[in-house]
């Protein structure tokens, strides 16, 4: 608006200076200083927006490199990632859950069957219910003296059940969801035990009380909280960790 208003003083300037006998050559002037200042206004608008391209090219550039260093980050965090052993009591919110449990949601399956159910648990009286069922079916001593979470040990376990022949498909639910409960910074642990009783005598009043379709059953839990800080403690007497095998060992390449 400036330099527009800069050229109106410039022409109006110029047509009083000028005589009569001027006056084509002054229409003729007057013509060129218009020009000059569209054009130098147009070129003015075409920077601007040059300017406005390169600086969003830039931030996609910046976010594709954050997005990039993020997303490394996190899949080598996954190759160091430990199971974890003990839980605060603090709950897991709800948006927390339920993003989770999307995560299981879109996993992949055979055909896109999606032939599983998840059932998410806070309530510590069923889980303990649960473990106490457990507790009673198995032999004194049956446990080991190192200490481990178990079903009732963590504030959120969501229980993965599936229809026969879907364990492969219930498992990538599985992963996914406690790949998205590590992202979300909760520690995690994964167990099968449960299903002693889960798909034992009581298998029936359970799956009533857990909402399980009849036609599935239960393949597996995932323990989900935030993690204690076990750094100050004996590792040996926390944990007790096996070690991994070689990647030699358990990998191939064909090129």
């Amino acid at each position: 608006m400036k330099k527009r208003w800069l050229v109106s003083l410039l022409v109006a300037a110029a047509l009083t200076a000028c005589s009569s006998a001027a006056a084509e050559t002054t229409a003729e002037t007057t013509a060129t200083v218009t020009e000059a200042a569209e054009s130098e206004v147009l070129t003015d608008a075409e920077t601007e927006t040059e300017t406005a391209e390169t600086e969003e090219i830039t931030a996609d550039t910046t976010d594709e490199s954050a997005n990039a260093g993020i997303s490394e980050a996190f899949a080598q965090y996954l190759t160091e990632v430990k199971t974890n052993q003990y839980f605060e009591d603090t709950p897991v919110p709800e948006e927390d859950a339920r993003m989770i449990l999307e995560a299981g949601i879109n996993a992949q399956s055979g055909m896109n069957m999606q032939n599983w159910h998840f059932t998410a648990v806070t309530s510590h009286e069923v889980l303990q219910q649960i473990a106490d069922d457990m507790s009673a079916g198995m032999p004194a001593g049956a446990m080991g003296g190192t200490a481990k979470a178990g079903i009732a040990d963590a504030p959120l376990v969501i229980l993965i059940s599936c229809g026969d022949g879907k364990e492969y498909d219930a498992g990538l639910a599985t992963q996914a969801m406690n790949s998205a409960a590590l992202a979300l910074g909760y520690g995690t642990k994964i167990i099968s035990s449960p299903s002693m009783v889960l798909n034992g005598e009581k298998q029936a009043e359970y799956k009533e009380q857990l909402g399980i379709p009849d036609e599935m059953a239960f393949v597996g839990a995932l323990l989900i909280g935030e993690a204690i800080d076990t750094s100050t403690l004996d590792a040996d007497a926390i944990t007790g960790p096996t070690e991994r095998n070689d990647f030699s060992e358990m990998t191939t390449f064909i090129n």
